[in-house]
């Protein structure tokens, strides 16, 4: 049997309630249900009584997730924001050339090699994950479509997986050409 992958600790309090979170959920679907959105993203806002050097909580984070897009900003007045994302939002080359990798579909990495490839094969064939990603995919396309030279986006990649330090997700690549 494949050992169970490291879970994380309970350093972090989510603000609000249960109830009221789950009423932001339910206002959520409501939007979608009367078609003012395709998808919601719903965040929570997590504290911590933790007050680390904003460096050295960066290099934690990098340190267990290796994810490609990451950064730290200093703030000034002892703030800052550290970001480590397997997700490009959005990036433009100097020749004008967009690009966006949205992800949907998330799976825990296994224990051991054959069940991380019964994993990242369950994951590619999954019906719901490949809707909301196609969903999503097809978002992207079009909002570039409206910026990028007609004819010029592509989606090079679908349905890939890719695979980090404690999961796996389904990413797909979409590219254009800016007009101008």
């Amino acid at each position: 049997r494949c050992p169970a992958p490291a879970r994380g600790g309970g350093l972090f309090r989510s603000e609000g309630s249960e109830e009221e979170y789950e009423g932001r959920v339910r206002r959520c679907r409501g939007y979608i249900v009367e078609g003012e959105s395709y998808e919601l993203c719903l965040t929570t806002k997590l504290r911590s009584s933790l007050r680390p050097d904003a460096l050295t909580l960066y290099s934690a984070i990098r340190h267990r997730n290796q994810a490609p897009y990451a950064a730290l900003l200093r703030l000034g007045k002892g703030r800052a924001v550290c970001s480590s994302s397997p997700e490009r939002f959005l990036a433009v080359s100097r020749g004008g050339v967009v690009e966006s990798r949205p992800i949907k579909g998330t799976r825990r990495r296994g224990g051991c090699e054959e069940e991380d490839d019964e994993i990242k094969k369950e994951l590619h064939g999954c019906v719901k994950d490949r809707a909301e990603n196609l969903m999503v995919v097809d978002l992207v396309r079009s909002d570039l479509s409206r910026v990028c030279e007609p004819g010029s986006v592509k989606v090079p990649t679908l349905f890939g997986i890719e695979s980090y330090a404690t999961v796996h997700q389904m990413v797909t690549v979409v590219r254009g050409r800016l007009r101008g």
